[in-house]
């Protein structure tokens, strides 16, 4: 599940198929980085909580993993028909995944400023330019300039939801020099202008 999500949001949904079944395994897959929002979505009883960007290999190692401790836990042993221990599922990180997340959470922390140079991320993940774009190009699909710019456009996706704020001031506030240049990428991206986007999640359209 993602947590946005048209007509109802993921926690909506989450908690709605928990309580028709407590054993369906809930991943939530989500731009959705907040503290709250993490735990929010375990309190509700999601299995696990992977934010963007991801790595799809990862992810289907987890999926794989999470539908065989589910299936061991549920099975009976062959003495007297007890249900064997299962240990918990133990979250292994890559150093490829530690690396994407060392760069998300470099865009986020300086989400706002409009300044923020591939130059400026290289040197603040201690690597070179060159070795920066193929590493993010192969683990991502994007070149750095992508991969700020993609970032820039989920968290404004984030605000044109949760917020009243008006459209200049999002693409301010997530860094991009101006509004126009705003509305060409979230076009891009989306199939439609932020305003357009706006009046879509607000049954306007």
């Amino acid at each position: 599940l993602d947590v946005m999500m048209p007509k109802k949001d993921g926690f909506q949904l989450a908690t709605e198929i928990r309580q028709a079944n407590a054993e369906i395994p809930i991943i939530f897959l989500t731009a959705r980085q907040m503290k709250e929002d993490i735990l929010e979505g375990f309190k509700i009883g999601a299995d696990d909580y992977i934010t963007k960007p991801f790595d799809i290999d990862l992810l289907c190692l987890r999926i794989d993993r999470l539908l065989k401790w589910k299936d061991f836990g549920m099975s009976e042993g062959a003495d007297g028909g007890k249900i064997k221990p299962v240990l918990p599922d133990v979250e292994i990180v890559s150093l490829d995944e530690q690396f994407v997340n060392a760069a998300a959470k470099y865009v986020n922390e300086n989400m706002g400023n409009a300044d923020i140079s591939v130059e400026l991320m290289s040197s603040a993940l201690n690597i070179s330019r060159v070795q920066l774009y193929k590493k993010l190009l192969s683990l991502t699909g994007f070149t750095p300039s992508e991969f700020i710019r993609d970032m820039r456009l989920q968290r404004a996706e984030l605000y044109l939801h949760d917020s009243k704020m008006p459209i200049s001031d999002i693409a301010y506030k997530v860094g991009f020099g101006t509004p126009r240049a705003f509305s060409k990428y979230f076009k891009e991206k989306y199939g439609c202008t932020p305003s357009e986007y706006s009046k879509k999640i607000k049954g306007e359209i």
